[in-house]
């Protein structure tokens, strides 16, 4: 995503481009922080970043920054609603960063590691 503040007011966007398309915005102050949050999040994103999928929480990890992984190789596996739920390595390279550990809470379209 390309997303870039046009307009603020009081730290908070009110008119923004994404993807090369402007929105306005009226948020209301219950809403703040998770549009700061979710904003933070895909500004963020980065090549070969792996996102969270869902909100749950991280119940193991399964590689350490600079191990090689392949293609479809598991990282870490999160839970959510009782179900267990495997993180795939999208492509082959080596873990960069691991940015979760176990016991973490994480929401949807955090970043949860980096492969190069």
């Amino acid at each position: 995503y390309e997303i870039s503040s046009l307009e603020e007011e009081n730290g908070f966007p009110t008119l923004v481009s994404i993807n090369q398309e402007i929105y306005r915005l009226e948020i209301e102050e219950t809403e703040k922080l998770a549009v700061r949050r979710k904003i933070e999040r895909l500004e963020e994103k980065e090549e070969g970043a792996i996102l969270s999928s869902m909100s749950g929480q991280i119940i193991s990890v399964e590689a350490n920054e600079g191990d090689r992984v392949g293609k479809g190789e598991v990282i870490l596996i999160l839970e959510a609603m009782k179900m267990e739920s495997e993180v795939f390595s999208p492509k082959e390279g080596r873990i960069k960063e691991i940015r979760v550990a176990k016991g973490d809470m994480v929401n949807t379209g955090d970043v949860l590691a980096v492969i190069e």
